[in-house]
């Protein structure tokens, strides 16, 4: 199948950097439940909250120092209506109203959140697995009654290194199960939240047999810690995970597979799901910029670009793009 035949860009929405409500800098982009879109960007020390055609609704904080206010906002996640956004120079997780963008307050987090997902109304971060694999922590709060959850490949059980340098991982929640993937694996870990909540042990992981997944073998993992061309042949060759989204049996994994040229690290971003025939994937039509920012939903692909024109005029694209023909594999 022609690859613009298996997308539908729902919405653009274009801002440049002349007008007051300008996305300056997107780094990192969450779509919540309700189809309301968060974006930090860096520039501006803040949060935008969109709507799901792409339509800025509001700002959550500013840059600075006091309540509130960021030196640099991260990662996002909402429960109820509260938005939860790290202030990554700080080690807090500042909490804003999604109704009203007011501040309500800040709990203490990790020095480095490498997620936030909410699971069972609970606020993790991703951490160093256990000596059973669980590598979702709850975040250090009073608010929070949670337990450790998941399970990590052996290797970054066993080697804080590798799992410092190729620890890059996936999660969400839907089904009743928790979905993650990992750069160095090639699986789809699940685990059934009630049974894990119970301290049951999860399912066995499932492969993800797509062409372009290529997560590092074990011997390659191995000699990665002595040998460079190794480890940049992990780096450049392995698809990184950057999102899961869907339940068990049609799930949605959105990788960026990373490609060296001229020095600097370039690449796409790659759709692969699962049909009733297996799995497909296909590369998503981003406006052309080399790190947008992401968020996945279902079939739903949000995504936060920049260009310039000849001009050097700064331009910001909010799309909203469907997976129109999740049913087709056909090239």
């Amino acid at each position: 199948m022609p690859e613009f035949e298996r997308w539908k860009v729902l919405s653009t929405a274009t801002v440049d950097e002349s007008e007051s409500d300008y996305v300056a800098l997107p780094t990192l982009a969450y779509a919540a439940a309700d189809g309301d879109l968060f974006v930090s960007d860096v520039q501006q020390g803040a949060v935008w909250q969109l709507s799901r055609e792409g339509r800025i609704v509001r700002k959550l904080g500013s840059r600075g120092s006091g309540p509130g206010e960021f030196r640099v906002p991260g990662r996002v996640a909402q429960i109820g209506d509260t938005v939860f956004v790290e202030n990554t120079t700080r080690n807090r997780i500042l909490k804003f109203n999604a109704r009203t963008g007011h501040f309500v307050g800040e709990i203490e987090a990790p020095v480095h959140l490498e997620q936030l997902v909410v699971v069972d109304g609970a606020l993790y971060t991703a951490s160093k697995p256990d000596a059973e694999g669980r590598f979702l922590a709850p975040v250090n709060s009073s608010e929070f009654n949670a337990v450790a959850l998941g399970r990590a490949p052996a290797v970054l059980r066993d080697d804080e290194m590798l799992a410092a340098a190729f620890g890059a991982s996936a999660t969400s929640v839907d089904g009743g199960q928790l979905l993650s993937v990992f750069q160095l694996s090639d699986s789809i870990y699940r685990t059934p939240l009630k049974d894990s909540l119970d301290g049951v042990l999860e399912l066995e992981p499932e492969s993800i047999p797509v062409r372009v997944r290529m997560g590092a073998k074990s011997d390659l993992v191995l000699r990665a810690k002595t040998d460079p061309e190794v480890a940049a042949k992990i780096v450049y060759g392995t698809s990184i995970p950057f999102a899961i989204s869907g339940e068990s049996a049609r799930p949605r994994v959105l990788y960026y597979d990373p490609e060296r040229v001229n020095g600097r690290m370039l690449g796409r971003y790659i759709l692969a799901w699962r049909t009733a025939e297996g799995w497909c994937e296909g590369t998503v039509p981003v406006v052309n910029d080399p790190r947008p920012a992401l968020a996945l939903r279902g079939d739903t692909i949000f995504a936060i670009s920049q260009s310039a024109d000849s001009s050097e005029t700064v331009r910001t694209h909010i799309q909203v793009i469907l997976l129109a023909r999740a049913s087709e594999c056909s090239a």
